[in-house]
């Protein structure tokens, strides 16, 4: 009987495409890792513990930097996990929601805490202001595809995509470069 042996194949060959298509599930709830920024002046530096549940975007840390300041990213997980996770970078441009090369930035990973360190310039793009700078947590390779078409308003929530990934929010102001002044020693003319 050919065709039962057909259909059998058949029947395994999908059930193989379904696990291996089907996308991770959500984080577990003990998940959570709490979030600092450093640079030149912690403006607020408040842990932002991330239930699934809650946003920690009413208070993210908040760092100010010239662009050659190195800033660190540090996430230290809640609690022990076996899970392993990398992170990831995302920022928001003049363009929409873009990932941070990870070129601009190294890691170290030490005991489940994560540091990301790089120059504020290359984090932000350059410009000087206020900007917003997503750290993800994820499963290797869950990290999304796609951003372009979508709105700064909600990115928070899609970068998480359904609990999948943890997102935490960090506030990186990019201070403009203080002018070249230079004091002339008493006597001296400028």
């Amino acid at each position: 009987r050919p065709w039962l042996a057909a259909a059998a194949a058949a029947m395994v060959v999908g059930a193989l495409g379904l696990v291996l298509l089907r996308s991770p599930g959500a984080l577990p709830p003990e998940v959570a890792y709490s979030v600092e920024v450093r640079g030149l002046a912690e403006v607020r530096d408040v842990p932002s513990s991330q239930d699934p549940e809650a946003s920690t975007a009413d208070v993210p840390p908040e760092v100010a930097a010239y662009a050659g300041t190195m800033v660190r990213i540090v996430a230290r997980p809640e609690r022990s996990l076996a899970l392993r996770l990398e992170p990831a970078l995302y920022r928001l441009s003049e363009e929409g929601p873009e990932p941070v090369e990870p070129d601009r930035w190294e890691l170290e990973r030490r005991d489940g805490v994560f540091t990301l360190s790089g120059e504020a310039g290359a984090l932000t793009g350059g410009t000087a202001g206020l900007h917003t700078l997503y750290l993800v947590l994820v499963r290797p390779g869950d990290l999304p595809e796609e951003l372009g078409a979508w709105e700064a308003s909600n990115l928070q929530e899609r970068l998480a995509a359904d609990g999948r990934r943890r997102v935490y929010p960090v506030i990186l102001e990019l201070l403009p470069e203080p002018a070249d002044e230079t004091i002339p020693f008493p006597g001296e003319t400028p």
